[in-house]
Order: C-alpha cells, then sequence, then structure tokens
C-alpha cells in the first residue's frame, strides 16, 4: 500500500458523490415536475452510488489502517484529517498536497449533497402537508369520509 492508492480511492470517493448529488438533483427534478418513473430511476440510482460511497469508505478505512501499522503512526482515530497530521512527514509532499486538495473537495460535494437533501425533504413535507389539507377538507369537520356520505 501506499499513497497512490489512498489518493485511488478518494478519487472514487469523489466521482461517487458527484453522481449520488447528480441523482439527488435528479431526484428534487422528478419531484417538482412530478414524474413518478423519474424519481424511481433517481431512487435507484441514487441506492447504488450510496453503496459506491460505502464501499470507498471501506476501503479508505482499510488503507488507513494499513498504512497506521506501516509507519507506526498510533492514529486514535481513522479519520483522513488525523492521517495527514501525523503522516505529513513521512509522505511525500506531492501526496499530501493530493490528498488535502480530495479532502477539501469530499468535504464540499457532501456539503451540497447535504443542502440538495435538505431541499428535497422539504419539497416532500411541503407535498405530504398539501395532500394533508386536500383530505382534510374532502372529510370535513365532522370527520365523515368523503365517500361515506349520503347525498
Amino acid at each position: 500500500m501506499d499513497e497512490k492508492d489512498l489518493i485511488k480511492t478518494l478519487s472514487g470517493l469523489e466521482e461517487s458523490l458527484i453522481k449520488l448529488f447528480e441523482s439527488a438533483q435528479q431526484k428534487q427534478d422528478a419531484l417538482v415536475h412530478n414524474n413518478l418513473k423519474l424519481l424511481e430511476d433517481a431512487v435507484s440510482a441514487e441506492e447504488r452510488f450510496i453503496r459506491s460511497v460505502a464501499n470507498a469508505e471501506k476501503s479508505r478505512i482499510t488503507i488507513l489502517a494499513e498504512y497506521n501499522k506501516k509507519l507506526d503512526l498510533n492514529l486514535t482515530s481513522l479519520k483522513l484529517s488525523d492521517f495527514i497530521s501525523g503522516a505529513r512527514n513521512k509522505l511525500d509532499e506531492k501526496s499530501v498536497a493530493k490528498i488535502i486538495k480530495l479532502q477539501n473537495r469530499i468535504k464540499r460535494h457532501i456539503q451540497n449533497i447535504e443542502a440538495l437533501n435538505m431541499q428535497n425533504q422539504y419539497l416532500i413535507d411541503t407535498a405530504r402537508d398539501f395532500i394533508k389539507s386536500i383530505i382534510s377538507e374532502l372529510v370535513g369537520p365532522q370527520r365523515k369520509s368523503f365517500l361515506d356520505r349520503r347525498v
């Protein structure tokens, strides 16, 4: 294992996060345009990319654990920031710079995904409230079903 493996894994994680963001955007478009087929496709793609992110994360943890042993870093956690601070003087400067750039881009992608997911949750909650208000208007104050009323 060397820095190239870690950089490759982080690059794969970044690609998966980009695709996850794109599928979340697709999901938002489907919600706004009420396109059920597009929504199903987006959710399916999102699940695939979440698995991909999880696999890349497992790979990252494995690589950092091996580095921890190989370089005798005695890290208490397998966070990338802890690894960088512990191994900074034991690795090539160019590799450390690449890792830091990847780490910053990954953080940015995660923040973008979180913001988009909050927007999507707002859309879903608003739609749910709208449906509840329509149902309560149909049922009326007596709480009788609209279909059970006699004409």
